[in-house]
């Protein structure tokens, strides 16, 4: 509504159209009006704008072209997160496999070559029972005693397991390899199958190998973030950049947090739809046209003009490339996009070429609505709280 003074308008009330039905962050639709203003008062409120008020595109093949146009944000990603620490050094508390095998049986029993033969040459192999790394870090040997194994690898253990041998057992050629660890593991928490402590090794580091360990998500990978915390450090991705993108496949680091969370894609509508309601975007990529089609069309009897009105939080730089101007949130620059469904004869063409969004929030006005002023308290109270996000830097 505007208010006209001598001609001049002097007053002109923030329309934030399509905001309605995410009016308490899809709290749920019914704390918010049924319908919202009609297609007339969003388009003087836009033509008379006061600071605050929200810019409005009118779609046509060459906004979402110069849309198309604008460079894509860059992906998040975990490449920072690369570990190079490695992954396979024995720690207290693991358990140690260790086989021995010498050039004679003399020393350890009949020989595996030839069992009924006593002092004959050959080889026999022979493992010593499970050894657990005391808190010190040492493992106990039989003829050897105390041997320090914590920070070494496999290989370096079995070294210095051969020096222990040396004099009590002809040449002894050892192997060490580690049962079990809970050092060189990470935590798997979250939308997976199986949650839990997952081993990592020289061949098994990289973070969808463990995410596959854990029997994988439980809902498209399209829906999910990825966290990973290390230490004091974390960082949060859409899983479906991992997916697209080699780098962000990091290698992980012993003792890892991998937390995989919900982030369900969404859209709004309400008006002249069947009901207000939340849909799901369950396509890569949805177009106008296929959420107006997925919500059921246009009401022919109650929706007035053909209007539809898509709300969105947009990128700064897309705002800037259409022309317009407006106030930045944390979450972006609120605006409108505006179709004629009714006068436009491309306007399915154009519908289908301009992308929805998770977050989105579709409108169509109805006829003779009285609805208005219900309808602006409740989106004025996500614009106060946006704008104060920006101030306070509270999300």
């Amino acid at each position: 509504m505007t208010i006209r003074r001598g001609g001049a308008a002097v007053g002109g009330l923030v329309v934030w159209t399509l905001a309605a039905a995410v009016a308490a962050s899809l709290a749920g639709c019914g704390n918010l009006p049924d319908d919202g203003p009609s297609a007339r008062t969003v388009l003087e409120s836009a033509r008379a704008p006061k600071d605050g008020a929200l810019p409005l595109a009118n779609l046509s093949f060459s906004v979402t072209q110069e849309i198309a146009s604008v460079p894509p944000p860059p992906m998040a990603s975990l490449a920072a997160f690369d570990s190079r620490a490695p992954n396979d050094l024995i720690q207290p508390g693991d358990t140690l496999a260790v086989s021995v095998t010498e050039p004679t049986g003399a020393a350890l029993g009949p020989m595996a070559d030839n069992p009924g033969q006593a002092g004959g040459v050959g080889t026999q192999q022979q493992a010593i029972p499970p050894l657990l790394v005391n808190p010190a870090g040492s493992i106990s040997l039989p003829f050897a005693g105390e041997v320090h194994v914590a920070g070494l690898t496999s290989d370096q253990a079995a070294d210095a397991v051969r020096q222990a041998f040396r004099g009590r057992f002809a040449d002894p050629q050892v192997l060490v390899t580690i049962s079990s660890t809970r050092a060189n593991t990470v935590s798997v928490l979250g939308d997976v199958r199986n949650v839990g402590r997952f081993p990592i090794g020289s061949h098994a580091d990289r973070l969808m190998d463990v995410i596959a360990e854990a029997g994988g998500p439980m809902k498209p990978y399209q829906d999910l973030d990825v966290e990973i915390v290390r230490g004091a450090r974390s960082a949060t991705v859409p899983m479906s950049n991992i997916m697209a993108s080699a780098a962000d496949n990091i290698r992980l680091a012993p003792e890892d947090q991998i937390r995989i969370l919900p982030d369900e894609r969404k859209f709004s509508i309400f008006g002249a739809f069947d009901r207000p309601a939340q849909e799901p975007i369950i396509d890569d990529h949805l177009s106008l046209a296929g959420a107006i089609s997925r919500s059921g069309g246009l009401d022919t009897f109650t929706a007035a003009n053909g209007a539809v009105f898509l709300f969105r939080f947009e990128r700064p730089e897309v705002v800037k490339a259409l022309g317009l101007q407006g106030r930045e949130t944390p979450r972006g620059v609120p605006m409108i996009y505006r179709l004629d469904m009714r006068t436009n004869g491309q306007a399915f063409l154009i519908a289908d070429t301009f992308m929805v969004r998770n977050g989105d929030m579709i409108y169509v006005p109805r006829a003779n609505l009285v609805a208005f002023n219900k309808f602006m308290q409740a989106v004025n109270s996500i614009a106060q709280a946006s704008y104060s996000a920006k101030v306070t830097g509270v999300p």
